[in-house]
């Protein structure tokens, strides 16, 4: 890589986002973070995250991933050499009532004008966010190969963008990768989210009402995660498109997880109230994907979440 590329990145207000960000600046890059609104907008966690990219030197832009004009204006000031397209309607995402059209607004439809803008600089590529929810429900660990038959909206939408930035390499020739994630944790997570309340919680030695917790899934330490993308960055110079799993290819239970958080901790089980609330209607039992084909070409390995859990249990519990 050139010294001090220039990268810019959508979604930087979110849990992903923002860690992206900061790792980028951190090995060198010129890092633009692209956000939807003025910084003024945003409050709580997503302002912290803001707040924590500015001090690392990350560059604020407004940028209406709506607007073909806003994302021209961006282009016309900065001569982007990367561009990692995280950004997504997300609101209600396990939910049949996810609202498709708005996500295909915001996850697919700006594609086009952004890979026909850096395809005219000369770009190295595009990473793009996707999502194991393009799978949809396999008793497997989920592989690149495996045809995907999403079974929510979110994922379909999701599978659109993939197929979209695959028929946009095919016209432009813009190096791609998407980047298929899993169940990431750690450092400036939603702190509302189910593991920072219950880490939070048990911590003031509260009991936390829990379903059985049986299902099982992929989880990934946020630091790993994004060592991956920067791995996939790399990768662009094989001038091609790719799809590769970002996960620990392990399958954990909900219920496992949380029992080896409280240990950790040195509190009591029974503070995990298993069993006092149901599963969510339609909720797979096993969601977890294969991460050999990271291994094998980016020579990227995930850690074990479980030994992950005192740096996740320590970063959840002082940012807040």
């Amino acid at each position: 890589m050139k010294d001090n590329p220039i990268i810019a990145i959508t979604g930087i207000s979110s849990f992903i986002g923002a860690n992206l960000a900061v790792k980028y600046a951190s090995e060198g890059f010129n890092v633009i973070g692209l956000v939807s609104e003025s910084k003024s907008s945003y409050s709580n966690i997503r302002k912290k995250r803001l707040d924590l990219c500015e001090e690392k030197g990350v560059k604020l832009h407004q940028f209406d991933l709506k607007d073909e004009n806003s994302i021209k204006y961006f282009f016309k000031q900065y001569k982007v050499d990367y561009f990692i397209h995280h950004a997504a309607w997300v609101k209600d995402a396990n939910s049949l009532h996810f609202d498709l059209d708005a996500a295909l607004s915001v996850n697919v439809l700006p594609l086009r004008i952004i890979f026909e803008e850096l395809s005219k600089s000369s770009a190295k590529g595009i990473i793009v966010t996707g999502t194991n929810a393009e799978y949809g429900d396999k008793k497997n660990g989920c592989k690149e190969s495996d045809i995907c038959l999403p079974t929510t909206p979110y994922g379909l939408s999701k599978l659109c963008m993939t197929l979209t930035s695959f028929q946009l390499f095919n016209e432009f020739k813009l190096p791609t990768r998407i980047a298929r994630i899993f169940n990431p944790l750690g450092a400036l997570d939603n702190p509302k989210k189910l593991l920072p309340s219950i880490i939070h919680q048990i911590s003031l030695n509260k009991t936390f009402d829990l379903s059985n917790c049986l299902q099982k899934r992929d989880f990934i330490y946020i630091g790993d995660l994004i060592n991956g993308y920067y791995k996939l960055s790399e990768d662009l110079d094989r001038k091609d498109f790719d799809i590769f799993n970002l996960c620990s290819g392990e399958a954990i239970s909900v219920k496992d997880l949380l029992e080896s958080i409280a240990k950790k901790m040195g509190k009591d089980n029974s503070l995990l109230n298993f069993g006092a609330l149901p599963m969510r209607p339609g909720e797979p039992l096993i969601a977890y994907g294969n991460n050999q084909k990271a291994i094998d070409v980016l020579g990227w390995k995930a850690s074990s979440i479980k030994d992950q859990i005192d740096v996740i249990t320590t970063e959840i519990l002082n940012e807040y």
